[in-house]
């Protein structure tokens, strides 16, 4: 009943409050950006041309389900990722950001729920071999909470000169 109660509630806020942007390309190759639900950072990144030109993309992250399935796809399909960044802030209730977190250090149990996750439903539906890619072969870089434009252009600069 909770489960269909969400997914009931999740559509009518989709309906009711829709959010058109959730992603950007970039020209960059190796590193993402994910800006949580901080709308207002994510719009900042991609009017700076100089942040836009490094980085292959930056996006938000919602839910600690669906949301977290689709950024493993897309690392999956882009292998010449490398970084991902979180900054921003998480989304009360779902804590996105600190559900991928747990499945980087921790991964899932067998029904596909995130180890350590502390959001309202951490389930995932991908594969065990896209999240052992993902806990493989990305470097994750913790910065939640982190809204200081410079700091992330400086770190941007920092990670692609490596």
């Amino acid at each position: 009943m909770k489960k269909t109660l969400q997914t009931v509630a999740g559509k009518i806020c989709e309906f009711v409050l829709p959010i058109r942007l959730s992603y950007e390309m970039g020209n960059g190759k190796t590193l993402a950006i994910c800006t949580l639900s901080d709308m207002s950072l994510l719009k900042e990144i991609i009017s700076r041309k100089d942040i836009m030109s490094e980085i292959f993309l930056v996006g938000r992250l919602l839910s600690e389900n669906r949301g977290i399935d689709n950024i493993l796809e897309t690392i999956h399909n882009y292998p010449q990722l490398k970084y991902l960044i979180f900054c921003g802030r998480d989304v009360k209730g779902h804590l996105p950001g600190q559900a991928l977190i747990s499945l980087y250090n921790y991964g899932t149990r067998e029904d596909g729920y995130i180890v350590g996750a502390r959001g309202s439903n951490p389930t995932l539906k991908s594969t065990k071999e896209v999240i052992s890619y993902f806990r493989t072969n990305i470097e994750i870089v913790d910065l939640i909470g982190t809204r200081d434009i410079c700091q992330l252009k400086l770190l941007v600069d920092k990670l692609i000169g490596q």
